[in-house]
Parts: C-alpha cells; sequence; structure tokens
C-alpha cells in the first residue's frame, strides 16, 4: 500500500509542479505588462467562489473541456494524439442540431437522447476515419487528423451560412432547437445544466473500462507496446481503430451539450479551440480520467477569471491563452529531452 500511494504521490508531483511553474511564468509577464500578479491571482480564484453564479459558470467553463481532455486521453492510452477533437465536435454538433430540428419528437427524454447519440455517432464516424488511415495504411494520424478538422469547420460553416441558415438571423447559424431538446438549467442564471453530470459519468465508465475490462487491458497493452502485444495476438489494428472511434464520440458529445445547454443552435464557430485545450488538459492530467476532471475545473477557474480579470484590472481576456501555453510548454518539456538524449545515444552508437 505504501509503494502504490508513493506511486500516486509522484504522479501528482508532475502536474503539481507544472501549474505552479505556469503561475510563475505567466506572473512574470503580468508584471512586465505593469499588472499586479498577486492582485490577478486574488480576483481570478477569490472572485470565483464569490458568488453562486461565479461559481456555476466556472464549473460551466469546466464541462466541455472536461469531455475534450476525456477524449483525448481515450485515444492517448491506446497510444494515438487525437488532434482531432476541434473537427469531431463540430461534426457532432451539427449532427445533434439537425436531429433536434427535423426529428418530430415530443417526448424530452427520448429526444435528448437521440440528440446525444446522433452526436456521438458522427464524432465517432469522424474519428474512425483517422483510425483506419492509421490502420490499413499507416498514415500520420496529427497531419490527418488536423486536415480534417478543417473540412468539418468548415463544411458545417457552409450548412449555417446556406442550406441551414436562420433567415432572420444576421450572423451564419442555425434556427433555435426546440424546448425540448434543451437541458434545464441547475443554477439560475448561469449555464451550468445537466451536461456536468454526463462528464463525469464518462470519466467514471472510461476508468472502469481500462481498469476492468479485457478491451481496456488490449487499449493498454498496444498503446504501451505495439510490437509486444503484436507478438501475444493482439490485433493492434483494430484497437487503434476501436479507440479512434471511442475517442471520437465523446468529441461529439461536446458539440451536442454544449448546443443544447448554452447556445440553443449551431453558430459557425462556437467552439473557441476548445477541442486543443483538451490536448493540455490531457498532457497535464497524464492521461488520468479523474485527474482530466481537477485539470478541467480549474481550466474552468482560470477562464472564467480571465473576463473577471479584463473587467476589474483591464487585462486582456487572452492571458488565459498565454497561461495554456506555458503548461503545454512545460508538459511537452520532459518528452522533448527525452528524444534529445535517444538521438544522441543513437548519433553515439552510430560513430562507434
Amino acid at each position: 500500500m505504501k509503494e502504490k500511494a508513493k506511486r500516486n504521490l509522484k504522479k501528482l508531483t508532475f502536474p503539481t509542479v507544472t501549474f505552479l511553474l505556469a503561475l510563475f511564468i505567466s506572473g512574470i509577464v503580468l508584471a512586465v505588462m505593469g499588472y499586479s500578479p498577486l492582485k490577478a491571482y486574488r480576483l481570478i480564484f477569490l472572485g470565483t467562489f464569490k458568488t453562486t453564479s461565479t461559481m456555476g459558470n466556472a464549473l460551466a467553463n469546466s464541462i466541455p473541456l472536461m469531455l475534450a481532455g476525456l477524449a483525448v486521453s481515450l485515444a492517448g492510452k491506446a497510444g494515438i494524439l487525437n488532434l482531432g477533437v476541434e473537427g469531431q465536435l463540430y461534426i457532432g454538433g451539427m449532427l445533434g442540431t439537425v436531429c433536434a430540428l427535423f426529428l418530430p419528437v415530443q417526448n424530452r427524454i427520448l429526444m435528448l437522447f437521440l440528440v446525444l447519440a446522433v452526436s456521438m455517432l458522427g464524432g465517432m464516424l469522424w474519428g474512425g476515419i483517422v483510425g483506419v488511415l492509421k490502420a490499413k495504411f499507416k498514415t500520420n494520424e496529427v497531419v490527418v487528423a488536423l486536415m480534417l478538422n478543417y473540412v468539418a469547420i468548415l463544411f458545417t460553416s457552409y450548412l449555417a451560412a446556406g442550406p441551414l441558415k436562420d433567415p432572420d438571423a444576421a450572423v451564419n447559424q442555425t434556427a433555435k432547437i426546440p424546448e425540448n431538446a434543451r437541458f434545464v438549467r441547475l443554477i439560475p442564471r448561469t449555464q451550468i445544466t445537466a451536461a456536468i453530470f454526463i462528464a463525469v459519468i464518462v470519466s467514471v465508465l472510461i476508468w472502469f473500462v481500462f481498469q476492468y475490462t479485457v478491451v481496456g487491458y488490449k487499449l493498454r497493452s498496444v498503446g504501451s507496446n505495439a510490437k509486444a502485444s503484436l507478438a501475444n495476438g493482439i490485433q493492434c489494428g483494430r484497437y487503434l481503430i476501436l479507440s479512434m472511434c471511442l475517442s471520437g464520440a465523446v468529441a461529439g458529445l461536446i458539440g451536442s451539450t454544449e448546443i443544447m445547454g448554452k447556445y440553443y443552435r449551431f453558430t459557425e464557430g462556437f467552439s473557441n479551440d476548445i477541442g486543443f485545450t483538451g490536448v493540455a488538459i490531457a498532457a497535464l492530467a497524464g492521461y488520468n480520467p479523474f485527474a482530466v476532471v481537477l485539470v478541467s475545473i480549474l481550466f474552468g477557474i482560470l477562464n472564467a477569471g480571465s473576463l473577471t480579470l479584463g473587467r476589474e484590472m483591464g487585462v486582456s481576456s487572452k492571458m488565459f491563452m498565454v497561461m495554456q501555453g506555458i503548461i503545454v510548454l512545460f508538459v511537452a518539456t520532459p518528452y522533448l529531452l527525452e528524444l534529445f538524449v535517444a538521438w544522441r545515444r543513437k548519433k553515439e552508437r552510430g560513430k562507434s
């Protein structure tokens, strides 16, 4: 038990130190810009818990980030970096919107279920494309996923600006989805909805699958050592495809939950880079689903706090993006050092 506790403590050390370093560097940036770092962080963290409304909005900001981090983590466990979450959530959001607008279903529970299911199916198919091309043709999943992001975003923008555009709207967006396709808000005057329960349930399911099922074991095995898995009879290609399909399904949920809980319609560019933020969250959480939930809440607080900084101190809301970039840099540094050391060793062996 002591050894397990030590391992868990060691796993927590890296993300904690990374986050504190990011806060320190961000504080230096704020100081150079002429702002007080201590006042800024006090506004961010204390301001978030000042009222029920601010707490609710911070949690609401964390919901799509949780799902994005879980989507990236799910694929990451199998050894694939899913940079296509952004495109998958757009496809899921658009299909969910179409489902809500055109299905003649009056029952609220059935409608909510159908919209979520269709969104997951859309994300699953979009993510599956990346998995199939990786497994069958050995294509680079990062390049394919990034290119598919553009296809998804531009295609859904075309639909929102053309065939599905609300004729009374000044911007590119669809008509509002019906009342029975919307989540009920849990706290008045906030954007917190039942979507938070969906995100938590998804995290528990992912943890359970990887810890207690054969499929989860094989996915982890493929991710840790594909050659050894192949030697043991595991069909690596099949599980690569499965991991991307599951990851895409979770990403598809982001689009539908955002539209059903916040916007009530598909609007061009509604995501604001949620998918890419999910990569930072998953990396900082070490692909642990429960850690993803905690890190997402922290990012939600920072995101909400950045708006407070804009109102109280005049600091640009983009400061959150600066902090996020610093976190990614610190997370990536150990990996880059490992690559450099491996390259040096290989070069030295070649000389000898």
